[in-house]
């Protein structure tokens, strides 16, 4: 590993939160976090609390190197800002300067693992990322293996951060397709062909030396777009994601919904398309939302093209116009609206956003999603906001340093007790 100090650094289970305080004081960290730059009075105001109290914590902060004042202007606050400043700044005669995190005090590493590639970033307080995206690529995927790729990967981006001027990464997050327990170890992983426990958070860090921990992909996300992302000062939006598998996730109340069966793929056979093609996994029904996996759907172009065609042969061929992938792409996309139909009817989000390494494909028919949604959706229903987000790996592996930086603001017992009370 690259020389760095390690000696403050814990392992996973004994990691340390980034400073001492109450649990308004972490709670109030997050908010600036998430939200700042932002004002006193909108703290106070989004959590019906007194000036007075979030003044002394505000300057605890401070003192602390936490947060920092700042001229700068709120953009994505979920108070409404400029009427809370003017009926402040009416009482004491002064405008009132913001708060926002202190961005460059500590740095963390994202990974997000997908197959046998793994993607690794470094990324401030902030989940801004620094410096390049670095890649490892294995074909033995056994867990000791795995752990040595990974651990290149986090050297690699603790030199980074010594050649940026950089402080040593406090924490890293790895994602992973899979069900994952206590933030550290791997239940399953299929992707990986892993059917048993492997105590990956574990093995990292005494590879390592950094506190390492592990955690579902799909979570991940939605944890990126709830705190930097598109769902910043959403309290109700869900995710769905397409790619290899279907993926859902929901924030309900500012809370992101957890239950033990989660990370098992609950939305990968929801029936959208009565005459679709048969499930790929074998079993013995059709329509169901796989046909919106890309090998799904490599299979059913192929199909109609009446030779091997692979899903990159698809999104080239819709990029290009082709007459059959336009209309499969509307089929498609059609499905997609019926998916999101079954979500915006059960779990009633006010926004979906629709993610994953294939979901900017959806563009090209974005009027046959608002047909899919009108079909399975009441007509008197309010009309579901939804859009396509950015179908790169980075929001994959800032989601990993999300959860990251998560822990490391709100302390891993008060973290792990808010999960527990969403179960």
């Amino acid at each position: 590993m690259a020389d760095f100090d390690k000696a403050a650094l814990l392992p996973p289970q004994a990691a340390q939160p980034w400073f001492d305080g109450s649990e308004w004081t972490h709670r109030l960290a997050a908010d600036i976090l998430m939200y700042g730059p932002i004002s006193r009075t909108g703290l106070a105001r989004l959590h019906s609390l007194s000036q007075g109290t979030v003044s002394r914590i505000t300057a605890d902060l401070i003192y602390d190197g936490v947060i920092t004042s700042t001229d700068e202007e709120n953009s994505h606050s979920p108070v409404d800002e400029q009427d809370a400043e003017d009926k402040d700044s009416a009482g004491r005669g002064r405008p009132q300067t913001n708060l926002r995190i202190n961005d460059d005090a500590n740095t963390f590493v994202g990974i997000n693992l997908r197959g046998e590639v793994a993607r690794a970033m470094l990324v401030n307080t902030s989940c801004k990322q620094q410096g390049s995206v670095h890649e490892e690529y294995f074909t033995d995927t056994t867990p000791e293996n795995v752990t040595r790729s990974l651990a290149k990967l986090i050297d690699q981006c603790c030199d980074e951060a010594k050649s940026l001027n950089l402080p040593t990464p406090r924490m890293i997050g790895v994602s992973i397709g899979g069900h994952i327990m206590d933030d550290g170890t791997v239940d399953q992983a299929p992707f990986l062909a892993w059917n048993h426990r492997v105590d990956l958070g574990g093995m990292v860090s005494e590879l390592t030396n950094i506190p390492c921990y592990i955690f579902n992909n799909l979570d991940s996300l939605l944890r990126y777009q709830q705190w930097f992302g598109a769902g910043i000062g959403e309290t109700d939006f869900a995710i769905v994601t397409v790619g290899a598998g279907v993926g859902y996730g929901l924030v309900s109340g500012g809370e992101v919904v957890q239950a033990p069966g989660e990370s098992y793929g609950l939305a990968g056979h929801i029936l959208i398309d009565p005459d679709g093609p048969a499930c790929l996994s074998g079993r013995r029904h059709r329509g169901c939302s796989q046909c919106l996996t890309n090998d799904s759907l490599a299979q059913e172009y192929s199909e109609m093209m009446g030779s091997p065609k692979t899903f990159d042969d698809y999104a080239h061929d819709v990029e290009q116009g082709v007459p059959q992938a336009k209309r499969l792409v509307q089929r498609e996309a059609f499905r997609m609206g019926a998916l999101l139909a079954v979500v915006a009817n059960m779990a009633m989000p006010r926004t979906i956003f629709i993610s994953g390494e294939s979901c900017s494909i959806l563009k090209y028919a974005m009027e046959s999603i608002r047909m899919g949604l009108a079909e399975y959706r009441p007509s008197r229903a309010p009309e579901v906001e939804f859009s396509i987000l950015q179908d790169d790996d980075s929001p994959w592996m800032m989601g990993a340093a999300t959860e990251a930086i998560r822990l490391f603001v709100l302390g891993p017992k008060m973290a792990l007790r808010s999960a527990l009370t969403r179960e």
